[in-house]
């Protein structure tokens, strides 16, 4: 085993995989919640086991650390964490400078999120089609959907997809994600314990009937404009492991 404890690349499976090396990668993510109190709370049991609530917590930490979208995007999709992963999670001074500067955005709007008070009534849009607005479905996702999450302790997932990085996915040919859907914008939110979190999301946002797994869209409005909603989780729908937020201009 190397000095930092890695020794081969982690995946979620059953039986969970476990060893000296998921305890040493256990370590690093309580250390690494310790560090920043604010944007992390998990505290782990440190039981040599991979299971849901590490996975989650990778994914969590990679983000306040920087880590690329193609890392977080192994972690979120794929449940795998690899070796070069992991030796930044035991030791995050071994970061690039990239990724510490990417770091350092990160936490600054993270934190910027946790100081909002999300209100559907005082989101502002602009319409534009395309980046970075996406017909203002962007702007409802940026000013409320994820600083209500973020304050439930998620952190943003896979958002705008090309169609390939999209077949990758798994995704609908429809979906939100994809950047041809040019008036609409997609966000999952990693967890493995999502239902009590879209519930009440749906809830604020006036979708009083939701339920899990079941694929139902909804309307609202915010910043003067009617949107079409969608929130889904649950594993008969495959969204056991996130919650999915879409929202497309009406």
């Amino acid at each position: 085993m190397s000095p930092s404890g890695v020794e081969r690349d982690l995946k979620l499976a059953r039986p969970f995989t476990k060893g000296a090396d998921v305890k040493a990668l256990q370590e690093g993510l309580n250390a690494i919640s310790r560090r920043f109190p604010r944007l992390l709370d998990f505290k782990l049991k440190e039981d040599k086991k991979l299971g849901e609530r590490t996975l989650d917590a990778a994914f969590a930490a990679s983000y306040v650390l920087g880590l690329s979208p193609r890392r977080l995007n192994q972690i979120e999709k794929k449940k795998l964490i690899v070796q070069p992963v992991q030796q930044i999670l035991c030791d995050p001074r071994t970061r690039s400078d990239e990724q510490k500067e990417r770091g350092r955005k990160r936490c600054d709007a993270l934190r910027r999120q946790l100081n909002r008070r999300p209100s559907l009534a005082r989101v502002r849009v602009t319409a534009t089609a395309g980046e970075a607005h996406w017909g203002g479905a962007n702007d409802v996702m940026e000013q409320f959907v994820e600083p209500f999450m973020v304050k439930r302790g998620l952190k943003p997932g896979s958002g705008k997809r090309t169609p390939d990085e999209n077949d990758d996915a798994n995704g609908s040919t429809r979906s939100d994600h994809l950047t041809t859907m040019t008036t609409a914008m997609g966000r999952d939110f990693p967890t493995t314990r999502g239902e009590h979190h879209a519930r009440r999301l749906a809830r604020l946002m006036g979708f009083d009937s939701w339920r899990p797994n079941v694929k139902q869209s909804f309307e609202f409005s915010a910043g003067g404009s009617t949107w079409r909603g969608q929130i889904l989780w649950g594993a008969e729908i495959d969204h056991a492991d996130h919650v999915h937020v879409g929202i497309a201009r009406r």
